[in-house]
Parts: C-alpha cells; structure tokens; sequence
C-alpha cells in the first residue's frame, strides 16, 4: 500500500506541474531528483534493517563525505 500510494502522489505531481505550464522534461527532473534525495535519506537511516545493523557501509561512506578533511 505505501508504494501505491507514493506512485498516485508522483503520478498527481506530475499532472499538476504539467498543468501549470512546465515542461515535461523540467518535471521528470523535478521528480526525478525528489525520488533520489527520498531513496537516499531511506537508505542513509538504515530504513527496514534491524537496529543493530543500522550501521552499515552507507552510512560510514556517507558520514566520511561529509566530515572535514584534515
């Protein structure tokens, strides 16, 4: 049911800024780039693992890209 309901959300999405005026190109990419960062932050948090293995190489990948360099 919630990938149902995240395909009707982007399929509306779509609809109204196609709607509106914009491109269909500028809405791919608009939509296309709101996926990435939601698939990204799901797979940073560790969505759907047990807790203990929260903390896997993503997140340590992730955690040293974003921390300074020395």
């Amino acid at each position: 049911m919630p990938h149902a309901l995240v395909i009707i959300c982007f399929i509306a999405a779509s609809s109204v800024l196609a709607a509106t005026g914009m491109a269909v190109q500028d809405v791919l990419v608009l939509l296309s780039g709101a996926g990435g960062i939601g698939a990204g932050v799901l797979l940073t948090t560790g969505y759907g693992r047990p807790r203990a293995a929260a903390g896997g190489a993503l997140r340590r990948i992730v955690s040293a890209a974003l921390t300074p360099g020395r």
